[in-house]
């Protein structure tokens, strides 16, 4: 028998040496591509968070304008802030500056009239002259006969409703004398002073409110000054021509809307001053004004 030889041949160990490396080179391709993988990563990472960063500074650069923005905003606030102060102020000023002039005016207004009164409740004719009319009036119903230098009926003429008479006399002590003879007038007539259309207002009001208030069995007092009546525990004062209430700290306000007082109060006192009015003539001239 012929000799076999059981060593492997050459092709045979080249073989198997080319197998034994081909693992090698799978790993170092596989490697590579984890290297490669790897920088891709990180590059598209590097690029993220340089966007990121970018986006971050635009952001901030955003917040810096609106900052200054809101600076810029805070700043004329506080400009307007200051002008309105001054507004406010001048307004206040302006306020106290009107108060006082139509206090004035009204003032005037009484001092200039101080001789007249208007007389209520004389039937009208066509063919009647007022000046003989209040003449007549006087010498029957008050049994004096004082000078008048003028007298004419206020306001448009109509059907239902009877006209008063505005009389101006020419010396002041014989209005006077008609004016404490008045309480001796029996209804329909009566007399009142006359004032300017917003004291008459107020008077109105405020004389309306205490008879109601005391019809309800309320105590009730009128503050002429300050054209304010209290009822029991509130306070009402006329504000546009309206009685509307006092509110908690609204007293001292700066500028409010309130009506001004009745300026003729003054005057009245000066004019009778040194003669305390009697019971009755209290009583008398608290009808008259309700009227």
């Amino acid at each position: 028998m012929p000799n076999v030889s059981h060593s492997p041949s050459k092709m045979t160990i080249q073989k198997s040496a080319k197998d034994n490396k081909r693992p090698n080179k799978v790993l170092e391709s596989e490697s590579d591509s984890e290297t490669h993988y790897s920088k891709k990563h990180c590059q598209d990472n590097s690029s993220a968070c340089q966007e990121g960063i970018g986006e971050i500074l635009k952001k901030l650069q955003k917040l810096d304008t609106l900052e200054a923005k809101i600076n810029t905003i805070s700043a004329d606030i506080q400009s307007n802030s200051n002008y309105v102060c001054k507004l406010m102020t001048e307004n206040k000023q302006l306020c106290e500056k009107v108060k006082s002039l139509e206090k004035s005016n009204q003032f005037l207004h009484c001092e200039l009239n101080k001789h007249n009164i208007v007389l209520h409740g004389v039937p009208e004719s066509n063919t009647e002259t007022a000046e003989t009319i209040a003449t007549e009036f006087f010498k029957r119903e008050m049994n004096v006969t004082p000078e008048i230098d003028i007298a004419y009926r206020i306001g448009a003429k109509k059907v239902d409703k009877i006209r008063p008479i505005k009389i101006k006399f020419v010396k002041l002590k014989e209005r006077n004398l008609v004016w404490r003879e008045r309480q001796n007038l029996e209804k329909p007539y009566y007399v009142t002073e006359d004032l300017p259309i917003e004291v008459r207002t107020t008077k109105k009001l405020l004389n309306q409110a205490r008879y109601e208030a005391v019809k309800k069995g309320k105590n009730s007092k009128i503050d002429w000054k300050n054209s304010q009546v209290a009822v029991d525990d509130e306070i009402f004062e006329v504000v546009n021509g309206k009685l509307t209430p006092v509110e908690e700290g609204t007293l001292d306000m700066d500028c409010d809307d309130t009506s001004i007082a009745s300026t003729s109060q003054p005057f009245l006192e000066k004019r009778n001053r040194g003669r305390p009015l009697k019971n009755s003539q209290q009583q008398s001239k608290t009808r008259t004004n309700s009227r």
